[in-house]
């Protein structure tokens, strides 16, 4: 399976020498996906399962900048095994139709319920690609003292 994970630059720095491995959900996180799967493990990698626009991709770097109070960010793409999946390993929905979404949100800009998934599992180095870098400060970087002294009204 194919997944796209956002992510900071430390966390790339050390994937690339071992594995992406699941880290705690946001408490309203879990909370809403445990309504599916009582059973689902508390660490998990986000994996956003089709890759998003620039304007859903703004708002998910946002969100995890401010969380991480980190601005040089990453995407990766993650290639990872259906038995690592929480769709296919939590098993209270017998017909396997069982789906997570979720919705980030920005003014107008909304990414909709897009389709996730939950990796439970590590994912090695050899598994992950890095698509693209950025750094949502560098236009600020070399900037004269005096530019940076703005005055907001």
């Amino acid at each position: 399976m194919i997944g796209y994970h956002y992510t900071t630059r430390e966390v790339w720095e050390q994937v690339q020498y071992g594995s992406l491995h699941p880290a705690p959900m946001r408490q309203h996180e879990y909370d809403h996906f445990r309504k599916k799967t009582p059973t689902l493990p508390r660490d998990a990698i986000w994996a956003w399962k089709e890759e998003l626009t620039n304007e859903q991709a703004l708002i998910v770097l946002m969100s995890l900048a401010s969380m991480h109070l980190s601005f040089d960010l990453v995407l990766l793409r993650l290639d990872y095994a259906l038995s690592s999946s929480a769709i296919h390993i939590c098993k209270e929905h017998p017909d396997d139709r069982l789906s997570f979404t979720c919705s980030f949100s920005a003014g107008r800009l909304d990414t909709g319920s897009l389709p996730i998934d939950l990796i439970l599992f590590s994912v090695p180095a050899a598994n992950i690609t890095k698509l693209w870098e950025v750094d949502l400060l560098a236009h600020l970087q070399g900037r004269h003292a005096e530019e940076n002294n703005l005055v907001l009204v």
